[in-house]
């Protein structure tokens, strides 16, 4: 059983949203000298969500879910990140799920939603 790798997938996604703003996949978050994480005041952050194979008949395919965290000082401004971000997938075929809440993380609020591209 064969799927094809994710990761050039995963790195066009980031590379579309880091034409638009800083984007960073949650582990490669910098953390500053107090061990906190450090982000510009408005950026992308990044979580992977794989989906297991699953057999359609005569083939077999897999799902990449990619959960996009617009962060910004400001909830107007990440709005219309997440805007920006769901035009910028959309060019690569990726599919808005769902939104989530709109969060909030000390001075930045968030907003987030999944994405699902077939692999």
């Amino acid at each position: 059983m064969s799927t094809s790798n994710p990761l050039p997938t995963i790195a066009a996604a980031r590379a579309a949203l880091a034409a638009i703003r800083p984007a960073f996949l949650r582990g490669t978050i910098p953390i500053n000298t107090s061990g906190e994480p450090s982000l510009p005041d408005e950026a992308f952050v990044l979580d992977i969500i794989t989906a297991p194979v699953t057999p359609d008949f005569t083939s077999e395919y897999a799902t990449v879910q990619l959960q996009v965290g617009a962060w910004s000082t400001s909830v107007n401004a990440a709005q219309g990140m997440q805007a920006s971000a769901e035009a910028a997938l959309k060019a690569l075929a990726w599919r808005l799920q769902a939104y989530g809440p709109l969060q909030d993380d000390g001075p930045f609020r968030g907003v987030v939603a999944t994405y699902e591209r077939l692999q």
